[in-house]
């Protein structure tokens, strides 16, 4: 046999040997992959490094399926360095490129989250929101750039999500030692309109959310970078408590984004039970301590039923129904509600016009300029929070115009009417 045959010998053997080592690595993958060892094997390796790129510690009690495209979680906990939860889900299945899992931009092409508890909080004492602090960047040196940690979801669905808010809450600053002293009193009372507790250190304020079923897409969740992160809301629906009050959201579709220090959000679609809105505004969060949240937002109500406006003021009057514009600034005496373009139908009484309500330590009547015809007084001192000096059923008209008119405890007030 001459040289030239044994080598071609030779190169054929390394070349099926190799063959065969890529296939047998491979056939050991998959069986690595889908079998219950295998599964307790590359999750406690793919577990501990995540691990290494979150602050806190992630928990999954076991996982099904075929690791190489997509797993099934049971009992998945997040939680922070103080092992406060973050994220509890009885389950969650998803689907994602392997080969980003522990980089620095991971790609989930489709998540479902079942039963998922939600947690988002920035306790008194805290400097950052717990999501933020969860998923901060600690790399040190200089960073490469598009390096930013981002991970990105394609179309998430949630299946009876709940969700919390928490964050802290002290009465105005400035006030005298009585009126904050009356401020803390009246937020710690059942009848006020924010839902505040105390905890160590101080006080919170809490928003609630619960019964959340809908789908998500175009997902960018990257916390701490200057982008932030951003979503769309293709259909969800639940029931919110962000004020006392609960209301329930039977469809919400739109984008919201998380920048720092403030939210902004466009929903072309926001309907409640018997009222179709549209809406659109930014909440920030100013940095400064025992500042308040900053409201500018708008709601277009092109049918409304204002029972389900009662979380937000609740004295609009229950058995009215009409169209308006309504806005909600912070201002520095307060929060401005100011109804436009209003309509609203209410039995005895039809009210069109606009007027506005700045509601603080006192309430402030502005840029109003409402027409009633008829005027059923009963109805428009439902809505007042003080009484006003007129008792009865006035069948006619009433024109009201008037800015910056102050309504104290004891309100007098006169109208001219005429039948």
């Amino acid at each position: 046999m001459n040289r030239r045959s044994r080598l071609t010998r030779l190169a054929a053997w390394t070349g099926a040997g190799l063959l065969v080592g890529i296939l047998l690595a491979l056939a050991g993958v998959s069986l690595l992959s889908s079998t219950g060892w295998g599964h307790q094997k590359i999750l406690g390796v793919t577990l501990r490094a995540l691990g290494k790129s979150v602050n806190g510690k992630l928990h999954v009690r076991s996982v099904e399926g075929n690791l190489l495209r997509g797993a099934r979680l049971h009992g998945v906990a997040l939680r922070d360095t103080q092992g406060r939860a973050f994220v509890l889900a009885d389950s969650a299945y998803l689907e994602y490129d392997v080969r980003t899992l522990l980089s620095p931009r991971i790609a989930i092409r489709s998540l479902v989250l079942y039963n998922p508890d939600i947690r988002v909080m920035r306790m008194p004492g805290d400097s950052m929101w717990n999501y933020e602090a969860i998923f901060a960047d600690t790399t040190h040196g200089p960073k490469q750039e598009g390096a930013d940690r981002v991970t990105t979801l394609d179309k998430v669905r949630l299946v009876n999500a709940r969700a919390r808010v928490e964050m802290p809450w002290v009465p105005t600053p400035g006030l005298a030692p009585r009126a904050q002293r009356a401020q803390i009193a009246e937020a710690l009372s059942d009848t006020s309109l924010l839902l505040v507790h105390r905890v160590p250190g101080g006080m919170v304020r809490t928003m609630n959310f619960t019964s959340m079923n809908g789908r998500l897409s175009g997902i960018r969740f990257a916390p701490g970078t200057k982008a932030g992160s951003f979503f769309r809301i293709d259909s969800l629906g639940g029931s919110m408590q962000i004020f006392r009050g609960v209301t329930r959201v039977t469809n919400m579709a739109g984008r919201l984004s998380l920048l720092p220090n403030r939210m902004e959000f466009d929903a072309p679609t926001l309907d409640m039970p018997h009222s179709h809105f549209s809406a659109a505004g930014t909440v920030r969060f100013p940095p400064q301590k025992g500042a308040d949240q900053i409201y500018d937002v708008t709601f277009d109500g092109k049918r409304v039923a204002f029972a389900d406006l009662t979380w937000l003021y609740p004295r609009m009057p229950r058995n009215a129904t009409g169209r308006l514009l309504f806005d909600m600034e912070t201002h520095p005496d307060g929060v401005l509600y100011r109804a436009r373009e209003a309509v609203l139908n209410a039995p005895g009484t039809r009210v069109t016009g606009s007027f506005g309500m700045v509601v603080g330590d006192t309430v402030k009547f502005t840029d109003v300029n409402l027409r009633a015809d008829p005027l059923r007084m009963a109805t428009i001192e439902s809505m007042l929070p003080a009484k006003l000096p007129v008792v009865g059923l006035h069948i006619g008209s009433a024109v009201v115009r008037g800015s910056g008119v102050r309504a104290p405890a004891d309100t007098a007030a006169s109208a001219r009417t005429r039948r």
